[in-house]
């Protein structure tokens, strides 16, 4: 059980990584789309489309990152990997034999209360469901 938590450490920290990395390459990508459409707004031989693409990226990656709402995500992931963590770490130094109860309930209490500040799917008004 020992093993299967080391492993879940891991995967929540992959996890945080990646929701990280989208999330900052998007906000960089947006804001060199907003540079880029205004410095091409100054041209005067300026194709349309491209313009018209440039200073519509940063809407939708804006749009994008509100519903995947990856930066949240990442937050979590990370929240998760360091409360795992923490247990790991605990049960090392103590020497908690994995097969206690009292161990899996630590984790199960970890489980639960992460679930419950899971970032939901946009930030609109639906709410997450019970279940």
């Amino acid at each position: 059980m020992l093993e299967n938590l080391r492993s879940s450490v891991e995967k929540y920290r992959k996890y945080a990584r990646i929701n990280y990395y989208i999330a900052y390459i998007l906000h960089f990508v947006s804001f060199l789309a907003s540079a880029s459409g205004v410095l091409l707004a100054f041209q005067p031989d300026t194709h349309r489309l491209a313009l018209a693409l440039l200073t519509a990226l940063p809407g939708l990656i804006i749009l994008l990152n509100s519903t995947f709402r990856f930066s949240e995500r990442a937050n979590w992931h990370f929240e998760k990997k360091n409360r795992l963590n923490a247990l790991l770490r605990v049960s090392e130094v103590r020497g908690l034999d994995c097969a206690t109860v009292e161990f899996a309930e630590k984790w199960n209490a970890i489980d639960e209360a992460m679930e419950k500040k899971w970032p939901t799917f946009s930030t609109s008004t639906v709410s997450k469901s019970k279940s």
